[in-house]
């Protein structure tokens, strides 16, 4: 007996053999007959039952038999994986067909069709298998017979069972085909990368570590998706394979195997010319996409910028090149953090305007001349019009403590901004929302709160208009019309971040939102949320009783603040609180109402604590420069809360030189050319 058929039949045998003798048996002893027959009986002829097969229990005999079903195993495991590898080979294949080698496509898309041909694939090998062993333990459909009765391997007749026609073996032919069909699309539709960089200068400036960063810091987040093979991963084994022989042939082989191995769509060829200049080449699936010649330009004023490198601002140039490409074929995944950025010249520029200015805040002017070059080059850039406004607005220079016309611009402007996100952003089903932007013109727009929180540049834009409202105030202007609005939409979407821009970003503005709502006379509505339930309990809690209520209050702010990080480490949180408790201290002394120690005297809780604060605000270059204008800080300045560091002396000129400080040496030079002078 064929050893398939002994896999598949023996159980089903056996259990035959035992039934019959059962049955036998039980009869007999139904009809009362024993080996002996009793006198008067009429004997009946007995059957004898069939011999139980036995089983060997010598060790030898089990492994020989264990091995046996082993061999059996594997030959299915060998058809299984075979038949996988050739179904992944042809989808590689078809990823470079014309209609499907450049298609568009979005994250969730993606993941569905890799589930599903993956799945697919694995069940059609199954379902195959499956069929070839039915074919050959039942001799086959329509009497269709396999001879596998010979000694050696079965592999052959288990291909032949498998390739015999039938109709359920042409349906598991479609099934494979759609199977490859849906597998090419995924692999032609993945975000991998695979950077190719050449250089003249054997590889010195200009390195993939510079264009990864780039990459980090503009788009390469791990929510994006973007995936570089570069290390020890698929990529670097492959380019292990083809070094295996020095055999043309198999050489050519292994080529063919990285190339099946490396499933990465997109190609970036970097060929570096220069330490200022560079030729670019993006292309999808063998297809070419875009070759430009990109170099750092006089024109884009980069040439002055010394925070960053060359190597540096060429990568950022080259990586906002590939993300300006890959949001044309993934939008989904783009727009929404690119806040409709288009050009990859532009966010190259915005990015390095942006890391510039908070490396050394010494050059503005020039980071705002960068920045009108982003804009020019891509007027629908919005987060580089956000920077660009916010810039011009940090400019000390062109504030006055005591003028509000800068600050209500700017609100106003802030105003028209956040109209913009709330219409291009993410819409859906949410509550309708109505803003108002600097015209007076009423804008309506339906977005859930979880949209809201995904839009990083509508947070940057209401944090940045609390900042211009609360200085507004400061200098005597009415509220703005969309103040209490924004307030709401700023506590509902900063409350939930998820997304991290950088190290300390989110807490830093969980904190700054805290503060705001310490404007609030009584207890801040924003610590009812339940998000906010462990600053509630510090609130409540505060671990100081005394009878002064101010002192009481600002040591419940300080308890329910420094819940989850200290802020006194931060100097733009301690700044920000300090301008918070400056207009109070304003307001207690403009009412006649102060705490019991400025009372009798001293210094009160307050003026302590603004003068702490600072202290730690002076650490931050972006803090000591606005101070000056800050109409926030108008009581404070000049007094004894302002710490030293706060306002540096300026710098005085060095003393000219006089002619009897020179050497003796310049003097004689002086005398001698005096004396060769032609007289009249």
């Amino acid at each position: 007996m064929p050893r398939w058929q002994r896999v598949l039949g023996h159980v089903g045998v056996g259990r035959g053999s035992i039934s019959a003798a059962m049955i036998a048996c039980g009869l007999l002893t139904v009809s009362g007959c024993a080996a002996t027959p009793s006198s008067g009986s009429v004997s009946t002829p007995t059957s004898t039952p069939s011999p139980t097969p036995t089983v060997s229990l010598d060790p030898g005999d089990l492994w020989k038999g264990f091995a046996a079903e082993l061999a059996d195993l594997g030959t299915i495991l060998a058809f299984v994986g075979g038949y996988l590898a050739v179904l992944l080979i042809l989808a590689r294949l078809l990823a470079f067909a014309p209609v499907i080698r450049d298609p568009r496509s979005s994250l969730g898309w993606r993941r569905t069709t890799w589930v599903a041909g993956l799945l697919l694939v694995v069940l059609v090998a199954g379902s195959a298998a499956l069929r070839g062993l039915w074919i050959m333990r039942a001799t086959g459909p329509a009497g269709v017979t396999i001879d596998a009765s010979g000694p050696g391997s079965q592999f052959g007749p288990f291909l032949q069972a498998v390739f015999v026609r039938s109709g359920f073996w042409w349906a598991l032919v479609m099934f494979s085909a759609l199977a490859v069909a849906i597998l090419a699309f995924a692999i032609a539709s993945r975000q991998g990368v695979t950077i190719k960089l050449t250089s003249k200068d054997g590889g010195e400036g200009l390195d993939s570590a510079h264009i990864l960063a780039a990459m980090d810091g503009m788009a390469g987040r791990p929510n994006r998706g973007i995936e570089f093979p570069i290390g020890t991963d698929i990529t670097t084994a492959a380019g292990a394979v083809s070094e295996l022989s020095s055999n043309k042939a198999v050489a050519a082989l292994q080529v063919v195997v990285a190339w099946l191995l490396g499933l990465s769509p997109w190609t970036l060829a970097v060929d570096n010319e220069g330490a200022d200049a560079a030729s670019v080449t993006i292309s999808r699936n063998g297809t070419l996409i875009k070759a430009k010649r990109v170099r750092i330009a006089e024109s884009d004023h980069l040439d002055a910028v010394d925070e960053l490198t060359k190597a540096e601002q060429l990568a950022a140039l080259i990586g906002g090149e590939l993300i300006a490409v890959l949001r044309t074929r993934y939008r989904r995944d783009f727009d929404e953090d690119l806040s409709g950025a288009t050009d990859g010249g532009s966010i190259a520029l915005h990015y390095i305007a942006s890391r510039a200015f908070d490396e050394r805040r010494i050059h503005p002017a020039r980071d705002r001349e960068i920045l009108e070059r982003a804009v020019e080059l891509d007027p629908q850039n919005r987060a580089a019009w956000a920077t660009l406004m916010n810039l011009s607005y940090r400019d000390a220079s062109i504030h006055r403590p005591d003028e509000p016309a800068a600050h209500v611009a700017y609100r106003d402007r802030l105003d028209t901004a956040i109209a913009q996100e709330l219409v291009h952003g993410p819409n859906g089903r949410g509550p309708e929302r109505t803003w108002t932007d600097q015209y007076g013109r009423e804008v309506r727009a339906r977005a859930t709160t979880r949209m809201l929180r995904r839009n990083t540049l509508l947070l940057r834009l209401l944090q940045a208009r609390a900042a211009a409202a609360a200085n507004a105030l400061a200098t005597g202007t009415p509220a703005g019309v969309n103040d209490a609005a924004a307030w709401a939409l700023h506590a509902e979407v900063g409350s939930g971040e998820k997304r991290s821009p950088g190290p300390g970003v989110p807490m830093r503005r969980w904190q700054l939102l805290l503060v705001g709502a310490f404007r609030d006379s009584e207890q801040p509505a924003l610590l009812a949320d339940g998000r906010f339930s462990d600053e509630l309990r510090a609130w409540q809690n505060p671990g100081l009783a005394t009878d002064d209520a101010t002192a009481l209050r600002i040591a419940r702010e300080d308890a329910a603040l420094g819940v989850r990080a200290d802020f006194r480490r931060d100097a733009l949180v301690s700044y920000a609180l300090a301008c918070v408790r400056a207009m109070r201290l304003e307001r207690d002394r403009a009412s006649g109402s102060a705490s019991a120690s400025a009372v009798a005297g001293a210094q009160g809780p307050l003026e302590t604590s603004i003068a702490d604060l600072l202290v730690v605000a002076a650490g931050s270059a972006a803090v000591r420069e606005w101070y000056p204008v800050d109409p926030e800080m108008t009581l404070v300045r000049g007094t004894a809360m302002e710490p030293a560091a706060m306002c540096p002396k300026p710098e005085e000129p060095a003393p000219e030189e006089k002619p009897e400080d020179e050497s003796l040496l310049v003097l004689t030079k002086r005398l001698l050319a005096h004396l060769a002078e032609p007289t009249d």
